[in-house]
């Protein structure tokens, strides 16, 4: 039952950082436009938007797994025979919200890779 909640909250997770990081490159279209006007390779774009994503993602883990670790100790009254503090339960969750977070913004990363510099720039 537990691991039905978490998967929906993994999927809400991963449909909020599909539509921040797609309102995201829709706002900066003619900034990629410009980019690639300019020479940069497709490559650098996804990568700049990958990397976004990656930014707002890793401060998110941080935030989530010190709140976790500060909330462990009061918890760890309610629970019977569990590990309050479980280092690779922490990791395991935290390498898969970031593989979420990498999923969920490729697309929108390769739909910036696809921008048309002239209709960019032209404001289309």
């Amino acid at each position: 039952m537990i691991g039905a909640f978490a998967l929906m909250g993994l999927m809400l997770a991963s449909a909020g950082v599909f539509g921040v990081t797609s309102y995201t490159v829709g706002r900066r279209t003619r900034e990629f436009g410009l980019r690639v006007a300019l020479g940069t390779q497709p490559v650098q774009v996804r990568r700049l938007v990958l990397r976004n994503a990656g930014l707002m993602a890793m401060a998110g883990i941080g935030v989530g797994l010190l709140t976790a670790l500060m909330l462990s100790g009061s918890l760890s009254d309610l629970l019977f025979e569990v590990e309050a503090v479980a280092g690779a339960t922490y990791g395991g969750v935290a390498v898969l919200l970031a593989g979420a977070v990498f999923l969920a913004s490729y697309v929108p990363a390769r739909r910036a890779t696809k921008v048309d510099p002239m209709s960019a720039l032209r404001g289309d």
